[in-house]
């Protein structure tokens, strides 16, 4: 047998600085490790859809990842780029999507105890 538990939480955009504008996920490792993670897919600023571009893809998700930071834990853009520099994992999430694969910067929420 197996168990899930799962919170959804619905606000509107203007009641939250700084919203993804891609999913953003917390899960926890079988280790009990803590993370925040948010995707990104390789589209441009400008809108344009890069096919399966994955180096487009994890900037996103990274730059997402430094907006909640800087949003949320009230750092720096500076210290949130250092900190996810050295302490983020980037995760290919999806390929099967065809054309955007799916990128997740992850960051253990432990690195601020």
């Amino acid at each position: 047998a197996a168990r899930a538990v799962l919170r959804i939480g619905l606000r509107k955009r203007g009641e939250l600085p700084g919203l993804p504008g891609a999913p953003m996920y917390r899960f926890r490792e079988r280790s009990m490790r803590e993370y925040v993670a948010t995707t990104g897919v390789p589209v441009t600023a400008g809108g344009e859809n890069r096919f399966m571009d994955v180096g487009l893809a994890a900037a996103n998700a990274l730059g997402e990842l430094v907006d909640h930071l800087v949003a949320y834990r009230g750092l720096s853009r500076e210290q949130a780029y250092v900190l996810v520099s050295v302490a983020a994992d980037l995760h290919i999430s999806s390929v099967v999507n065809i054309p955007n694969v799916l990128v997740s910067a992850a960051l253990p929420l432990d690195v601020f105890e």
